[in-house]
């Protein structure tokens, strides 16, 4: 089935006061600065500018690890936080300059001394007498005029003067907040080596800053010094003292962004080697495996973790996490339920293991144990949130809206309560009501969603135009709102039949944005319904050309050929690349058993279609598995499958025309 402003010094006594200074070509304005030049021109004045347990912890402490899809990104990135507003730079340079200013005012005034000749007609004349600036005064005035002068130049947008200005001033000012600026500064401008410099600077003026040798081993990581990167990381190490655990767990999360997987690993390796009996080291190790999708290597530091920490929860919940990424369900389920009997208080555990049964498509266990928690702490938020989630996956909207409810009684997660709560309700066909939940929703992606919900809604009751016009409302900005408001219209037509109608609206889409996978592949499901299967393999084989993993392209592909072409063993290659991408995926599960009844393998067939129906009671998957054991003379079971399927899905077309067409 288808996968759904600058001040300068005089020489000796300080000029309190800015002096124009310019970006243009031509000469510096205002009083030189002992006699250097500049390359720039500064101008006063200027400006400008759910997944659960495992995914959410890294060592069992709090500390989370998130990992998107690999896209460009600019060097900064992970490091420093990117720059400010100007506003915001400005302020957060203040108590530098501050820390500046005093010393150079005070030893200003003490160096210009007030000398009173009489003069022979008794009058009092004054002469300012300026001997010459203290080394160290003449350090901080140069320090200072750099920091301006970058400062105004990443107004101005010219990073590489800013870069050099601040590598000057952490030169010559030996202050580590100058350094860590000077760091941040090259990597908003992209310049490793500089950023290098800078950090190394901050590195000698605060030897035990944990965070000034993460930063250098990353950019030296970057810059294929690997084995200093090491020492650096060895450094942090060293400094965590009695933290060391929380340590290799915040290298993992730095580590895991880096798009170099191999070297990233490997940099890994050799520091985890250096602490063998160390289970934090191990684990973390793991989970930067996991996350790089080396599963055997998780599997196998988790294993070495587990036997320096026996039942260890965390390490436990990984070690499940990733069977179930592999397809190994019970192993999965069974390790679990070993760690849940072990530590039976442990709450956040318990409501994993009900999210892993429900995963593994064992929804009766799922809903019987969250049951159980719910006697056990009943007026726990997380408790009811998940349940009721796996109750809106089981299709129990009844009983998920009645635990929605008691959590917006009690104030808990308002906007993602009422979200979900619309739906329950739109899928108990009480629209108004629906609605009204879903207008209460009004920030962030759900917002979108839930807007998207009520077009459905008012399309489902006839009031198409309706629909499109509360779709559109929204006046999207950026090519990704814009594009699922496309989809949105698209599938809303679909939805009413209208698909000629759906294939304009793709079509529109593709004008404004020709490459982008997600249109493309719901052109693709548009053309399926206009049998237009030439448009739907074009397409499908773009997204594949662009992204060769997309595990939805690949099984839709698959599917189609198996469903509507005799190219049966063509259609297997693409469903079983879906299926080692998704191996949990009930519609590629259900493709897997479709293409092999295609292929006349039945008993293989009845296998994976029994396991999909467990994963989802789909009624496209309740008309294959039917199919297959009619097909087998077990017509009773089949029979029995299909009531179910119309129980769900009342009025299923497929399961309908499937049971029409084998009993006649």
């Amino acid at each position: 089935m288808f996968s759904s402003a600058g001040v300068a010094t005089q020489s000796r006594c300080i000029a309190l006061h800015p002096s124009p200074i310019d970006f243009r070509a031509g000469e510096r304005r205002g009083p030189a600065r002992g006699g250097r030049t500049s390359s720039i021109w500064v101008a006063a004045g200027s400006t400008r500018f759910p997944r659960g347990y495992v995914s959410d912890d890294t060592t069992g402490d709090g500390t989370r690890m998130e990992r998107g899809p690999p896209t460009p990104r600019p060097a900064a990135a992970r490091l420093p936080a990117p720059l400010p507003a100007t506003t915001t730079q400005v302020a957060r340079f203040m108590s530098f300059l501050h820390r500046l200013l005093p010393p150079l005012i005070l030893l200003s005034l003490s160096a210009c001394s007030l000398d009173r000749p009489v003069q022979p007609g008794g009058m009092a004349v004054s002469h300012l007498v300026a001997p010459p600036l203290p080394a160290e005064l003449k350090r901080l005035e140069e320090a200072y005029f750099d920091v301006l002068v970058a400062e105004t130049a990443l107004h101005r947008q010219r990073r590489d003067v800013a870069v050099r200005y601040y590598l000057e001033a952490a030169r010559v000012s030996r202050d580590p907040k100058v350094a860590r600026q000077a760091t941040r500064v090259a990597l908003y401008a992209q310049d490793v080596p500089a950023a290098i410099r800078a950090a190394r600077y901050w590195v000698e003026e605060e030897p035990e800053a944990v965070e000034a040798h993460s930063t250098l081993a990353l950019l030296l990581f970057r810059n294929g010094q690997m084995d200093e990167a090491l020492w650096q990381l060895r450094r942090t190490l060293e400094l965590a003292g009695e933290q060391r655990g929380q340590r290799f767990a915040i290298i993992a999360r730095l580590l895991v962004k880096e798009e170099d997987a191999t070297h990233a690993l490997e940099l890994m390796g050799r520091l985890v080697s250096e602490y063998p009996d160390d289970p934090a080291a191990r684990y973390a190790y793991a989970r930067l495996a996991q996350e790089y999708q080396r599963l055997d290597l998780a599997l196998k530091e988790l294993a070495a973790a587990l036997e320096l920490k026996p039942e260890w929860p965390q390490a436990v919940v990984l070690k499940a996490q990733i069977l179930l990424d592999r397809g190994r369900l019970d192993e999965a389920v069974e390790a679990m339920r070993v760690a849940v009997e072990q530590t039976p208080g442990d709450r956040a555990l318990q409501i994993t293991y009900g999210r892993l049964l429900a995963e593994a498509g064992r929804r009766d266990q799922a809903l019987a144990h969250f049951d159980r928690l719910l006697e056990r702490w009943p007026d726990d938020g997380e408790v009811l949130y998940t349940a009721a989630l796996v109750n809106l996956d089981a299709r129990r909207y009844a009983e998920a809206e009645g635990q929605l409810r008691r959590l917006l009684e009690a104030g808990r997660r308002g906007l993602e309560v009422h979200f979900y709560l619309g739906v329950a309700l739109m899928e108990l066909g009480r629209d108004q009501e629906a609605i009204q939940e879903f207008q209460r929703v009004r920030e962030g992606d759900l917002a979108i969603r839930a807007q998207i919900s009520i077009s459905s809604i008012l399309a489902r009751q006839g009031k198409v135009d309706e629909a499109l016009r509360q779709l559109w409302h929204m006046r999207p900005s950026g090519e990704a709102f814009t594009v699922r408001l496309f989809i949105a219209e698209a599938d809303i037509l679909l939805e009413v039949g209208r698909y000629e109608q759906a294939m304009e609206t793709v079509n529109r889409g593709l004008e404004r944005f020709p490459d982008n996978v997600d249109l493309l592949y719901s052109r693709a499901i548009v053309a399926e319904k206009l049998g237009r299967l030439d448009i739907l393999e074009a397409d499908l084989l773009k997204v594949l050309e662009m992204d060769p993993d997309n595990a939805h392209a690949l099984n839709t592909l698959g599917y189609t050929l198996a469903d509507r072409t005799d190219r049966y063993e063509e259609a297997r290659g693409y469903i079983e690349r879906a299926y080692a991408l998704m191996p949990n995926e009930a519609a590629i599960i259900d493709s897997m058993g479709w293409v092999l009844y295609r292929l006349g393998r039945l008993e293989e067939s009845l296998e994976y279609l029994q396991r999909a129906w467990r994963l989802d009671r789909d009624p496209e998957i309740g008309a294959h598995l039917g199919e297959v054991l009619w097909r087998l003379d077990r017509r009773d079971e089949a029979r029995a499958v299909w009531q179910e399927a119309l129980e769900v899905a009342p009025g299923s077309t497929i399961v309908t025309e499937t049971m029409s067409r084998l009993e006649r």
